[in-house]
Protein backbone atom coordinates (compact mmCIF):
# COMPACT_ATOMS: atom_id res chain seq x y z
CA UNK A 1 0.00 0.00 0.00
CA UNK A 2 1.08 3.03 -0.80
CA UNK A 3 0.01 6.68 0.79
CA UNK A 4 -1.13 9.31 -1.45
CA UNK A 5 -0.14 13.21 -0.52
CA UNK A 6 0.49 14.37 2.59
CA UNK A 7 -0.34 10.95 4.45
CA UNK A 8 2.12 8.53 6.12
CA UNK A 9 1.09 4.73 6.88
CA UNK A 10 2.71 3.74 10.75
CA UNK A 11 2.18 0.28 12.19
CA UNK A 12 1.29 0.84 15.71
CA UNK A 13 3.65 -0.15 18.75
CA UNK A 14 1.50 -2.41 20.21
CA UNK A 15 1.50 -3.77 16.58
CA UNK A 16 5.47 -3.86 15.40
CA UNK A 17 6.17 -5.23 18.22
CA UNK A 18 5.72 -8.48 17.03
CA UNK A 19 4.50 -8.30 13.18
CA UNK A 20 7.15 -5.67 11.83
CA UNK A 21 9.09 -8.34 9.92
CA UNK A 22 5.99 -9.46 8.37
CA UNK A 23 4.25 -6.86 6.60
CA UNK A 24 4.07 -6.72 3.12
CA UNK A 25 2.36 -4.17 0.80
CA UNK A 26 2.59 -5.28 -2.83
CA UNK A 27 -0.55 -6.96 -3.81
CA UNK A 28 -1.97 -6.29 -0.06
CA UNK A 29 -5.99 -6.49 0.52
CA UNK A 30 -6.99 -3.70 3.29
CA UNK A 31 -10.05 -3.75 5.20
CA UNK A 32 -10.82 -0.24 6.99
CA UNK A 33 -11.86 -1.40 10.19
CA UNK A 34 -12.43 1.87 12.03
CA UNK A 35 -12.26 5.85 11.18
CA UNK A 36 -11.59 8.83 14.12
CA UNK A 37 -12.95 12.02 13.46
CA UNK A 38 -11.18 13.59 10.48
CA UNK A 39 -9.48 16.56 11.20
CA UNK A 40 -10.37 16.86 14.91
CA UNK A 41 -8.07 17.23 17.80
CA UNK A 42 -10.61 16.42 20.45
CA UNK A 43 -9.68 15.34 24.14
CA UNK A 44 -12.09 13.46 25.87
CA UNK A 45 -12.13 13.26 29.57
CA UNK A 46 -12.17 9.41 31.06
CA UNK A 47 -12.29 8.33 34.45
CA UNK A 48 -10.60 10.67 36.89
CA UNK A 49 -10.62 13.17 34.50
CA UNK A 50 -7.64 11.67 32.58
CA UNK A 51 -7.25 12.10 28.87
CA UNK A 52 -8.36 8.98 26.99
CA UNK A 53 -7.06 9.93 24.12
CA UNK A 54 -2.83 10.46 23.69
CA UNK A 55 0.24 10.48 21.03
CA UNK A 56 1.07 6.62 20.32
CA UNK A 57 4.28 5.68 18.64
CA UNK A 58 4.74 3.76 15.87
CA UNK A 59 7.26 2.69 12.67
CA UNK A 60 6.86 4.56 9.95
CA UNK A 61 5.59 1.79 6.76
CA UNK A 62 5.46 4.23 3.67
CA UNK A 63 4.97 7.79 3.00
CA UNK A 64 2.93 9.68 0.50
CA UNK A 65 4.77 11.34 -2.39
CA UNK A 66 4.17 14.95 -0.82
CA UNK A 67 5.83 14.28 2.58
CA UNK A 68 8.02 17.62 3.28
CA UNK A 69 9.01 16.57 7.04
CA UNK A 70 12.15 14.93 7.61
CA UNK A 71 11.15 11.07 8.18
CA UNK A 72 11.67 7.67 6.47
CA UNK A 73 10.38 4.57 6.32
CA UNK A 74 11.66 2.51 9.20
CA UNK A 75 11.32 5.49 11.74
CA UNK A 76 10.18 5.32 14.97
CA UNK A 77 8.06 8.02 16.01
CA UNK A 78 4.99 9.71 18.03
CA UNK A 79 1.98 10.72 16.64
CA UNK A 80 -1.75 11.55 17.07
CA UNK A 81 -3.48 8.51 17.09
CA UNK A 82 -7.09 9.79 17.13
CA UNK A 83 -6.95 11.39 13.60
CA UNK A 84 -6.47 9.37 10.57
CA UNK A 85 -7.42 6.01 9.62
CA UNK A 86 -6.77 2.99 11.33
CA UNK A 87 -6.34 0.41 9.07
CA UNK A 88 -5.72 -3.36 8.76
CA UNK A 89 -3.12 -4.81 5.58
CA UNK A 90 -2.85 -8.37 5.57
CA UNK A 91 -4.24 -8.86 9.25
CA UNK A 92 -1.48 -6.39 10.65
CA UNK A 93 -3.37 -2.98 12.33
CA UNK A 94 -2.61 0.29 10.67
CA UNK A 95 -2.59 4.25 10.97
CA UNK A 96 -2.82 6.22 7.73
CA UNK A 97 -2.52 9.96 9.15
CA UNK A 98 -1.70 13.25 7.78
CA UNK A 99 1.73 14.38 8.45
CA UNK A 100 0.50 17.09 10.61
CA UNK A 101 -0.32 14.86 13.16
CA UNK A 102 3.38 13.14 13.45
CA UNK A 103 5.26 15.15 16.59
CA UNK A 104 8.26 13.60 16.93
CA UNK A 105 11.05 10.61 15.58
CA UNK A 106 12.50 8.53 18.52
CA UNK A 107 16.06 7.56 18.78
CA UNK A 108 17.00 4.67 18.33
CA UNK A 109 17.01 2.65 22.18
CA UNK A 110 15.24 5.95 23.43
CA UNK A 111 12.38 4.69 26.05
CA UNK A 112 9.35 7.22 25.54
CA UNK A 113 6.37 7.32 28.07
CA UNK A 114 3.75 9.82 26.95
CA UNK A 115 2.15 11.06 30.54
CA UNK A 116 -1.61 11.56 30.76
CA UNK A 117 -2.21 14.72 32.79
CA UNK A 118 -5.55 15.37 34.23
CA UNK A 119 -7.90 18.16 32.40
CA UNK A 120 -8.65 21.07 34.23
CA UNK A 121 -11.37 22.08 35.59
CA UNK A 122 -13.27 25.37 35.52
CA UNK A 123 -13.93 27.16 38.17
CA UNK A 124 -17.16 27.19 39.68
CA UNK A 125 -19.62 30.22 40.02
CA UNK A 126 -20.79 30.98 43.34
CA UNK A 127 -24.43 30.86 43.43
CA UNK A 128 -26.42 34.17 44.30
Amino acid sequence: MKPLAVNVLIVPADTAADKTESVAFAGSDVAVTAQAIPGSSLLAPGKDNKVQSKPSEGIVRALGDDVKIKIKEGDRVLYRSWTGLEIRIDGIDHQLTPERDVLAIVDEGEKVEVIQRPIPQPAQQPRR
